[in-house]
């Protein structure tokens, strides 16, 4: 088996009713989540500036989540399903998905043209012909 990783940029739009306080708390509920998968790691995503006035500490874009897992997992079609199910619960809510440069915005999770753009997202990024 190959060490080779995958990194997925997942980016939370939380909504705009939202202040950063609680999309720090929503998303450290979806992070507690995609831990309970067989995945390398999810982390915060550093943002390199600490804005003036705050608390040292390593500062994070809102929002973000680097996911590393092990590319011959197969545990993408399971990531993605824990997130649709996540946004299941979470209206008004929406996410960004990313790997080499491949993104999709995953929203409006109940229909069926939503399920197949996203069936052939990861085909394509786990170069599978659609």
């Amino acid at each position: 088996m190959s060490g080779k990783k995958i990194q997925i940029l997942l980016n939370l739009n939380a909504g705009a009713e939202l202040d950063d306080e609680e999309k720090e708390h929503v998303t450290r509920q979806l992070r507690y989540e995609l831990l309970g998968l067989a995945v390398g790691d999810v982390e915060f995503v550093k943002s390199g500036k600490t804005p003036t006035g705050a608390k040292a500490g390593d500062p994070v874009t809102l929002g973000a989540l680097l996911i590393t897992l092990a590319a011959s997992g197969g545990v993408l079609p399971t990531i993605i399903g824990t997130i649709q199910s996540w946004l299941t619960r979470h209206n008004q809510r929406s996410i960004s998905l990313e790997i080499n440069g491949s993104k999709i915005d995953i929203k409006d999770v109940s229909s069926e043209d939503q399920k197949r753009l996203i069936n052939a997202w990861i085909s394509a990024v786990q170069g599978n012909k659609p």
